[in-house]
């Protein structure tokens, strides 16, 4: 009988049903002595509970696809007041000042709003690796136009914190940024 329990939590965790026809092959299963033939009562089991879940997925006429983020074009002035309004969605914001600043840590500073950006991985990996080999202090980073980006990222979390003891940044948690190209359109 312990069995059967054990049986049964398992497939609800697995996030299957426990239907009637189930639990009596798990009943006859159990009821098997002989370990070998037990096993192979199981797994003969196993193999038809598959054979069935693949038959299913392989009539599905319809294959819903995880929609791409959709990036909305935003001010940084708009990300520094209301950072709330811009969490789990996706962002794109232009002008960042952005460094390398440790291992598996990358800084994005906007230079007419007081918000940084933190992030451990920067999209495509040769922008990425331009950070690192060009912009790895904070003064480069502020000082070079080589330094500057357009971002795209998905904003985890927001906080806000004092700097001098008054003036209010806001600090955004990305998991990763993507570095859009900045080039506009020649007239």
């Amino acid at each position: 009988m312990k069995t059967l329990a054990a049986t049964v939590t398992v497939l609800a965790a697995l996030g299957g049903t426990a239907y009637a026809d189930d639990l009596d092959v798990v009943r006859r299963c159990t009821t098997i002595r002989e370990f070998s033939a037990r096993l192979e009562c199981f797994d003969a089991y196993a193999q038809a509970v598959l054979a069935n879940e693949s038959k299913a997925t392989a009539n599905t006429k319809e294959v819903i696809a995880a929609k791409p983020t959709e990036f909305k074009r935003t001010d940084a002035q708009d990300l520094q007041i209301t950072p709330q309004k811009f969490i789990e969605r996706g962002v794109e914001v232009a002008g960042f000042q952005c460094f390398h600043a440790d291992k598996n840590e990358f800084r994005c500073i906007h230079p007419s709003a007081t918000v940084m950006v933190l992030t451990v991985k920067v999209k495509p990996d040769i922008e990425q690796a331009k950070l690192e080999d060009d912009c790895g202090s904070i003064k480069a980073a502020v000082a070079s136009p080589k330094c500057r980006r357009t971002l795209r990222f998905v904003p985890l979390k927001a906080e806000n914190d004092k700097i001098d003891g008054y003036r209010s940044r806001t600090i955004v948690l990305a998991s990763e940024i993507e570095v859009v190209s900045s080039q506009r359109p020649r007239r």
